[in-house]
């Protein structure tokens, strides 16, 4: 499996430190870490080793969960020359005319509206490369979890990783832990992982924000053949690109702060600044097991640090959900 820990400029202690931009603004930048994961999760026959018939399965990947491809990307994946790609591409097209297509001016293959995909694929491999072209990087044992909450319908995910890659709008039928079931009208964005789960940050036309959502709790989703406005995009969500900083130490009630201090590499003096999206603070401060709560009253040897600068972040919405802020 890809280790998160190898994305971007990562820290354990402030993963969400180094996120800067949209998926597509960084994704050039981060094609070879995308390349590595396909590698690393197709790794059972020698690269370089690879028939057309693996080639081909890539070129389903990326028309199933980004609608289009270029050549480059396949030679770039499977380290092949332009005429062997070249060759692929035809192959591929001739078993499945009806469901590619060439974009000269754009110079990319697309997929037409009779796509079906060929291959059964994972879904997180394509939430991976996503999440690596944002640079924002959850859990760093993500592999290693033990209970897998999240259950993923690739139906689903290729849906919502085509809306990002292309800007457009999704019809989504989502099941609140407030609200119940409703249907949504989705612009999203993003996607990360934190705490076992996958989430998108989009803007959500019924609330006339942008939020984030729990992708185990899509229930389904369809595109509207419709772009999203410019101030449905990335570059207009405050939130997701504001940086606000959160003083932490070890909690005031623990009886040796020195062994909190060892555990979570805090300096000499106990105290860690980290610079982070203000609608990811929240999910960070409960990764990391943080006791948000006003004069630290949840347990310290559950929650070992506290937010020492609680006053000032408290109006961050993603905030509400750390550890014990619902007590202050």
């Amino acid at each position: 499996m890809f280790d998160f820990s190898m994305v971007g400029k990562v820290s354990v202690m402030a993963s969400y430190d180094t996120h800067r931009g949209s998926a597509r603004a960084s994704r050039d930048t981060t094609c070879e870490l995308f390349l590595g994961c396909l590698k690393q999760d197709w790794s059972n026959q020698d690269i370089h080793m690879a028939t057309s018939e693996d080639r081909f399965r890539v070129i389903d990947f990326y028309l199933t969960f980004f609608g289009s491809f270029q050549r480059a990307k396949l030679m770039q994946h499977s380290e092949i020359s332009v005429a062997t790609a070249s060759r692929d591409i035809s192959a591929f097209k001739k078993v499945n005319p009806d469901e590619i297509k060439y974009l000269s001016k754009k110079k990319i293959y697309c997929a037409t509206d009779s796509f079906c995909t060929q291959y059964s694929h994972d879904p997180v491999t394509a939430l991976k490369y996503l999440a690596a072209a944002n640079e924002v990087v959850m859990d760093a044992q993500y592999a290693g979890d033990v209970i897998q909450a999240d259950k993923l319908d690739s139906g689903i995910v290729s849906n919502i990783t085509r809306s990002i890659y292309n800007n457009t709008i999704l019809k989504v039928d989502y099941y609140s832990a407030r609200s119940g079931k409703g249907t949504r009208e989705w612009s999203p964005h993003s996607v990360f992982h934190c705490n076992n789960s996958w989430y998108c940050r989009a803007f959500d036309r019924k609330r006339n924000e942008f939020r984030t959502f729990r992708l185990s709790r899509v229930l389904s989703t369809s595109e509207l053949n419709e772009c999203s406005s410019l101030l449905e995009r990335e570059p207009n969500d405050v939130e997701w690109n504001e940086k606000i900083t959160i003083t932490l130490g070890p909690h005031k009630k623990h009886p040796y702060p020195g062994a909190v201090r060892l555990d979570n590499a805090l300096p000499p003096n106990g105290v860690k600044n980290i610079h982070i999206s203000a609608a990811l603070a929240g999910f960070e401060l409960t990764r990391l097991r943080v006791d948000a709560s006003l004069g630290g009253r949840l347990d310290p040897h559950q929650f070992p640090l506290q937010v020492l600068n609680i006053e000032e972040v408290k109006d961050v919405s993603s905030i509400r959900m750390a550890p014990g802020f619902g007590m202050n």
